[in-house]
Parts: structure tokens; C-alpha cells; sequence
């Protein structure tokens, strides 16, 4: 009896000894993306679990598939029951069904599709343990040294852990490798179908950040490897921020702004007074019609699985049209339609109708005044919202 109840309290210590190491402990590391020199960084080599950070290494094997010329953007992959099946966050693919690399890339990067991840894997690897092993084949080639992966997607698995440097390694080699990929990040919207997937990372645009990965789930916390471009003394400096184990996604995200701040701020000489200048805005890559320098209002709209804002500021969120709704419109043919809702989740009524932007309005004025109104039936307005189908009888 003693016997079973020693083993039963090994196990429960064990069991809540992993709770304690990984559950949301905060660590953070700032690097130069050029030298890898670590600026600063707190707890940088703690273990934490990566959630859909694993997505970043998931990519980084595609886009070394791409280069070698293994496959193209329009290679497509079967769906299969493990990919339709596995937990959210995804993009609603259908066993049988098949989905090219192009969009399994963008729904990663913008959606964090759990589904596309799994096809990839399958895709790529045969199988997601095959694939798990490339991924931590990749992971020693590049020197992430404590690090380890058991699936493409960063699902909750014990066994899959990280470190805040080994994520920001990751970044860099992912940034200078595969310079030509690395621009998909800046995607703010993906139209899968009629379908519309914003991007997860709501600092897209804001202090010359053009990437990379958000992250999430309750024990590891809220999750964010980002990069940034600045001028500073008329030359070009790009530096990596990453943060692990943030309490919700808006004090995950004041983190990394102060963080790069700060890295931007220490290269500054007594004799040379710093200038320094954002110089790379977000352009809309491949299915991204967003407007450049929007800050992605509509993926705080319904990007609301880590907490709520209570505060209801009024925005203005720009999304391409469908083609069901394009269909319906006698007026030329807009790019992106502007809807006004709030910040206050889940979704809220919106409060006027839909309008669509003119091209004063595309090129880059902030005035919602310069688009006409285009009234269209309140369903259709809410599934633009919402990422829901958008029935075609509207």
C-alpha cells in the first residue's frame, strides 16, 4: 500500500514540477537580427512551451522546400481525418479535399491554422512524426539546443518545449534564409474561398514591425516572436524581440513595443545624436488587400481567445471582398470594403452599413468619409466579421 502510494504521489509532484516549469512563467530576449548579439533578456534559456511558435520551424521546412525546388506554390496536398480533426485554431478544410502550398502557408501565418499545419506535415513528412523529426533535424542544424518538437502545430504536449533564445535563433535564420518567404508575414488578410482570416498579430505595421508569430494556449501563456525595422543614423537595423509566458496578448504585445524600443535606443553614440525612422510600412502580400499601415483592427474584432478589452474604441477594419458579395454590386468592382465595429468581444452589431473604399481611400487616406456606402443585408456584414461562410442569396 505504501508502495502504490509513493508511486501515486511520484507521479503527482512529477506531474505538477512540469506545471511549475512551463505553466505561463514569463521570459524574454532581444537580439540583433544582423549578429545575433543578445541585447538583453530575461530568463532567455528557461524552458516554456512554444504553442503555435512551432508554426515558425513548420515554415521554415516548407520554405526550404520551396527554395530546393522540392515543390511550388501551386503543389497541392491532400486533406486527411487527422487534419479536419485536430483541435482549433482552422481554416474548416474537408477530408478529401485539397489545398496548395500557397494557401497553407498564408493560412499559417495569418489564421495559426492547425489544420493546414497538419497537411503540411503529412505533406511533407509523410507522416507527423516523420515530419516532427525533420523539425528537430532543423532545430540542431541551427543551434536551438533546448529545444524540442512533437508535432507541426504547437498543440499542448508536454514534451514540446522551447527557450525565448532558441525562438529568437529561429526568426533570425528563418529572416536571413528565406528573405523572399519572410515577406508573407506582413499579410493582414487571407481569402480562403469566402473566407476572411485576418492576422493574428495585431502589431503588423506599428514601429517597423513586419512579422512573425503569435502564440497561445493557457499554460504556455501568450506568445509573440516579432521583428522590426528601423533606420537609425541613416542606416537600416533590424532587431528580433520575442516573449514567452505574457499574461494576455495586450501586455505580450506593450512588452515587445518596449522591447524593441529599447534595442533601437542602445545603439546610440554620445557624438552622433540617434534618428531613428520606421522604413518598412506593410505592403498586402499575395491575397492581403488590407490597406498599408492599417494596424489590423478587424483581428482584434475577432481575435479573442486569450482576453477581453473593456474598452469599445470605434474602428474602422478593412477586408477584402468575396466574390458572392462582388457579384452582387453594380458599382466598379472594390478591392476591400471598410466596416466599423468595436474592440469588444465576441463580435458586435455593426454600427453602420458596409462601404468600400475608393482609390483616395486605397492609396492612402484614413478618412472613412472618402468611401461610398454600399448597403448589403446585416448577415452578410457580420460574416465578414466573423469568418463565417457567406451564404451567396444575400
Amino acid at each position: 500500500m505504501r508502495f502504490f502510494l509513493y508511486c501515486f504521489l511520484s507521479l503527482f509532484l512529477a506531474g505538477a514540477a512540469v506545471q511549475s516549469v512551463h505553466a505561463q512563467k514569463y521570459a524574454d530576449i532581444l537580439m540583433d537580427a544582423h549578429t545575433g548579439h543578445v541585447i538583453q533578456g530575461t530568463d532567455p534559456d528557461g524552458s516554456r512551451f512554444p504553442a503555435s511558435l512551432t508554426k515558425i520551424m513548420t515554415l521554415y521546412i516548407m520554405f526550404e522546400a520551396l527554395k530546393a525546388g522540392k515543390i511550388t506554390f501551386n503543389t497541392s496536398y491532400p486533406v486527411s481525418a487527422n487534419a479536419v480533426n485536430v483541435e482549433p485554431c482552422r481554416l474548416g478544410l474537408r477530408v478529401g479535399q485539397t489545398i496548395t502550398v500557397k494557401h497553407i502557408i498564408l493560412g499559417l501565418i495569418t489564421k495559426s491554422a492547425n489544420d493546414a499545419s497538419v497537411v503540411a506535415a503529412e505533406g511533407l513528412g509523410g507522416s507527423i512524426s516523420k515530419f516532427a523529426e525533420k523539425m528537430n533535424q532543423t532545430a540542431r542544424k541551427l543551434g536551438m539546443n533546448n529545444t524540442h518538437f512533437c508535432n507541426p502545430h504547437g498543440l499542448p504536449n508536454d514534451r514540446q518545449v522551447t527557450t525565448a533564445r532558441d525562438m529568437a535563433i529561429l526568426s533570425k535564420a528563418l529572416i536571413h534564409n528565406f528573405p523572399e518567404y519572410y515577406k508573407l508575414f506582413k499579410t493582414r488578410v487571407f481569402m480562403y474561398g469566402s473566407l476572411a482570416f485576418p492576422n493574428h498579430n495585431s502589431l503588423l505595421g506599428k514601429g517597423g514591425i513586419d512579422g512573425i508569430k503569435t502564440g497561445f494556449f493557457r499554460r504556455a501563456g501568450s506568445n509573440l516572436a516579432a521583428s522590426a525595422v528601423r533606420m537609425v543614423n541613416g542606416k537600416p537595423k533590424r532587431l528580433i524581440a520575442v516573449v514567452l509566458g505574457g499574461e494576455n496578448r495586450f501586455v505580450r504585445n506593450k512588452r515587445i513595443t518596449a522591447l524593441l524600443d529599447i534595442g533601437f535606443g542602445t545603439h546610440a553614440t554620445k557624438a552622433t545624436p540617434q534618428t531613428t525612422e520606421y522604413i518598412e510600412r506593410v505592403t498586402p502580400t499575395l491575397d492581403s488587400e488590407a490597406e498599408e499601415g492599417n494596424q489590423d483592427p478587424i483581428g482584434e474584432l475577432i481575435h479573442h481567445q486569450e482576453t477581453k478589452l473593456n474598452a469599445a474604441p470605434l474602428i474602422y477594419a478593412p477586408v477584402t471582398l468575396p466574390k458572392p458579395i462582388k457579384d452582387k454590386i453594380t458599382h466598379k468592382s472594390p478591392k476591400m470594403v471598410w466596416v466599423k465595429g468595436t474592440l469588444d468581444t465576441p463580435p458586435p452589431p455593426l454600427t453602420k452599413p458596409l462601404t468600400f473604399a475608393t482609390k483616395s481611400l486605397v492609396n492612402g487616406s484614413s478618412a472613412p468619409s472618402t468611401a461610398k456606402p454600399l448597403k448589403l443585408a446585416k448577415t452578410v456584414q457580420r460574416a465578414i466579421i466573423s469568418g463565417k461562410k457567406i451564404k451567396k442569396n444575400h
